[in-house]
């Protein structure tokens, strides 16, 4: 088949005839893409057109029915790191395999992105003889991570006298393999 264009007048195309024609058109579900905005980051998406030309589109942007969507890992702020990217409810956060993620349209795409402050993880090692108090303050707020988890970067980690078990000792305390010393006055040491 030959691409033949006619004149679009009053909604109506009109061709001049020549030859015996036939007449298709393909039709597909309309979708459409909703990305929930987000601070201290951007996020890039895009479709296939018909050929292999990938074209950019916002959120609010109509999507077809079986397009395919490109969506690249958040780009984020210095000191600011992905908490999450959740795509219609389901975390794809750890399958931005090379920095992207490819999905098929099979319906309206909801988007919703969680920037976090950069955060290390506290492992906490399993002992017998007493417990370790630690805790972080960020922005005023004080969050306990005695059992490890994930703390902010430049927030402040104390770490509290051990409570030592009837019949135990404290022999030390380190942290990456460092030993700390808990400062008499406060009972406790401050890791900044």
């Amino acid at each position: 088949d030959e691409n033949v264009t006619g004149q679009l007048a009053n909604n109506e195309y009109k061709f001049v005839l020549k030859k015996n024609t036939s007449v298709s058109a393909v039709f597909k579900k309309v979708y459409h893409l909703t990305v929930l905005p987000f601070e201290h980051g951007s996020m890039r998406v895009a479709i296939y057109d018909n050929g292999d030309n990938l074209n950019d589109i916002q959120s609010g942007s109509k999507i077809l029915d079986g397009q395919t969507m490109i969506v690249w890992l958040p780009t984020v702020e210095e000191g600011y790191e992905v908490g999450s990217v959740l795509m219609n409810g389901t975390d794809i956060t750890e399958q931005f395999f090379s920095g992207t993620y490819k999905h098929v349209v099979k319906g309206d795409v909801n988007v919703t992105v969680t920037i976090r402050k950069k955060t290390y993880g506290l492992t906490v090692k399993d002992f017998v003889g007493g417990t370790i108090k630690a805790e972080f303050e960020d922005e005023g707020v004080v969050t306990d991570v005695s059992a490890g988890g994930r703390v902010p970067e430049n927030a402040t980690l104390k770490i509290y006298e051990p409570v030592l078990d009837e019949g135990y000792e404290l022999v030390y305390v380190s942290l990456n393999l460092s030993l700390i010393h808990i400062s008499e006055p406060t009972r406790q040491a401050e890791i900044s």
